[in-house]
């Protein structure tokens, strides 16, 4: 049915029906599964808010106790992308079942002639079609972004080049050979800037679409900041800045190294471009819950309350120009964010004005792999 060990998380207050549940799951031919069980609408809230373990599909039941399904299903209204949810009831109540698919259930199946072949095929047709309408919500949500940045951050900057270089052929023509070299240097730095631009935009539509291939492997932090480091030593010469490395042969991520090497480059530019003349940015790195943190502190400018709180969302795209009034696009942060969900990383940030920033990234290492990485098939919580 599936390649990967799918995360089920199984929502049932009766012990003997959870347990009857995960047997005819187990029959399931050619399929393993991670269970999560919870016996409440609270126990299964915190198994779906814990950080870095996605739930795939919810098996639960219509009564709980003093709740129901549809106090459930109304819960998860509340949860970012949650995953689709089959009721599964010993109730035969048709209003029952058109209330639930209402309230946003994808499939109503009684517990009396439950097999193992009717809950696979729910279950692989559930979950395809839920990742099916991910994959197209993703597609437009990006083709409407990619509008957006190309016609005020692209298409605007290069009706200047083209203006400039026709002023730069009217000059050449009248041999104002001073003044050409004058236009030739802003051309020259206004197609940088699209360059750059346009390889950012073109990496974060990669990293939300299908197209994205993710190879995680055992990567040394230290050779991708060294490597990264040594790219940006010219800008941070002309700032006088000191890049402070504090990395051990001991910290070591589980990730596409292509991956964490974009969200290393975009955090140290973004540490170089609002540090001050003469400031330090520390590097470092912290083993923390069977994960790995990756610090960058600067002692810049720092973000304000309202550009922090909008930085990562692609809805509404920030930008600030740096202290030597480098021009930003708001995107560098937004591409992190992207490549490190496919990652099973994520990225936080602590800053206030004027007192710098700091970008934490926790991601996977190789004796804590994500699910996507790995064979396990054992339930997480086991029945008892």
């Amino acid at each position: 049915m599936h390649h990967l060990p799918l995360h089920l998380l199984i929502v049932e207050d009766c012990a003997d029906d959870a347990r009857t549940l995960m047997s005819i799951l187990e029959a399931i031919p050619d399929c393993t599964f991670r269970i999560d069980w919870a016996r409440s609408i609270a126990e299964a809230k915190a198994v779906l808010h814990r950080e870095d373990d996605r739930v795939d599909l919810i098996l639960c039941d219509f009564i709980l106790e003093n709740e129901t399904g549809l106090d459930f299903l109304k819960m998860l209204k509340a949860c970012p992308d949650a995953p689709p949810t089959v009721m599964i009831t010993a109730m035969d109540d048709r209003q029952v079942d058109v209330a639930c698919m209402q309230a946003g259930a994808r499939d109503y199946l009684r517990k009396g002639g439950l097999t193992p072949e009717t809950l696979e095929r729910v279950i692989r047709y559930t979950t395809h079609n839920h990742r099916t309408e991910a994959e197209l919500k993703s597609a437009l949500k990006v083709r409407e972004q990619m509008l957006s940045i190309v016609s005020h951050d692209i298409a605007g900057p290069l009706a200047t080049l083209h203006a400039t270089l026709r002023l730069l052929l009217e000059r050449m023509e009248a041999g104002e050979t001073e003044k050409c070299r004058a236009f030739l240097d802003k051309a020259e730095s206004s197609t940088a800037g699209i360059l750059e631009l346009t390889k950012k935009l073109l990496e974060w539509a990669k990293a939300q679409t299908h197209h994205f291939i993710c190879r995680p492997e055992p990567v040394p932090l230290a050779e991708v900041v060294a490597q990264e480091q040594a790219a940006l030593d010219a800008l941070a010469s002309a700032k006088d800045l000191t890049l402070r490395t504090k990395l051990s042969t001991e910290h070591i991520a589980y990730v596409d190294r292509d991956s964490i090497a974009a969200v290393v480059r975009n955090l140290l530019t973004n540490a170089v471009k609002f540090s001050r003349k003469g400031e330090t940015i520390e590097i470092s790195g912290k083993r923390r819950g069977g994960r790995i943190d990756l610090i960058v502190c600067d002692h810049g400018v720092g973000i304000s309350p309202d550009l922090r709180g909008n930085l990562f969302n692609e809805e509404k795209k920030t930008a600030q120009p740096g202290t030597m009034n480098e021009k930003g696009h708001g995107i560098g942060l937004m591409l992190c964010k992207a490549l490190l969900e496919r990652n099973a990383g994520h990225i936080s940030v602590q800053s206030e004005p004027n007192a710098g920033s700091t970008f934490t990234v926790s991601l996977p290492t190789p004796e804590n792999p994500p699910p996507y990485s790995t064979s396990a098939t054992r339930p997480a919580q086991s029945i008892g």
